[in-house]
């Protein structure tokens, strides 16, 4: 496998998450921040402290962080599969 995603949880509260996804660029970060505003989030955001040294973080606030994560990665998966099947029939497969 080329790609590997390490993600460690920096924080988990009742109203705060934080994670960082270790060898990882600012693409899935971003993707993940924008589909957390999607799931409900009272706030969402990703960082990256230094552009070339530190990992990406994403933090979320809101009810149950978790489940808002877990929300906005199933947002993902229905996107991609959704894609994928357009792609299919757009290759008259």
């Amino acid at each position: 496998m080329f790609w590997e995603l390490r993600l460690n949880v920096l924080e988990n509260s009742d109203k705060k998450a934080s994670i960082e996804l270790a060898g990882e660029s600012e693409t899935i970060a971003n993707l993940l921040g924008k589909k957390l505003w999607e799931a409900g989030a009272d706030q969402a955001a990703f960082i990256r402290e230094h552009p070339y040294l530190a990992m990406p973080k994403v933090i979320v606030y809101g009810k149950n962080p978790v489940k808002l994560l877990d929300n906005a990665a199933q947002k993902i998966i229905d996107q991609a599969k959704e894609f994928q099947t357009e792609f299919k029939r757009a290759l008259g497969k």
